[in-house]
């Protein structure tokens, strides 16, 4: 049960993180001739995702203690190895989603605009 709220909470971080980079996307397009518009665009999008982080590491803070306190553990050693896993794993898929998604997703498909780097550009 734990594992599947964890998923969850990994699902909506991601989804996240997908949405603003369509709303990114949206409102280029929308205000394309708006030097302003455009502006704050380019300061949306990155202020919005740090506070989808934060938001997300702290529910899952919570969560991941509520959760490991249920699981019964032998000794408080054994307790804070389990805590800690969890808060790793949802903590390197929660911040390094944004990066994955411009790395891997951007670059290889037009999902999110145009891509940056084509092959002439690597030569």
């Amino acid at each position: 049960m734990g594992i599947l709220i964890a998923l969850f909470i990994a699902a909506l971080s991601v989804s996240a993180t997908v949405s603003i980079l369509y709303l990114k996307l949206y409102f280029e397009k929308e205000y394309e001739g708006d030097n302003t518009a455009q502006y704050l665009v380019l300061i949306f999008a990155p202020i919005a995702n740090a506070i989808c982080v934060k938001v997300f590491a702290f529910i899952f803070w919570e969560v991941a203690i509520a959760f490991t306190s249920f699981e019964n553990h032998r000794s408080i050693f054994e307790y804070e190895d389990f805590l800690v896993a969890k808060v790793f794993i949802f903590s390197i898929l929660n911040t390094l989603n944004s990066f994955f998604l411009i790395a891997f997703v951007k670059t290889n498909t037009d999902i999110f605009g145009e891509c940056v780097a084509s092959d002439d550009s690597l030569d």
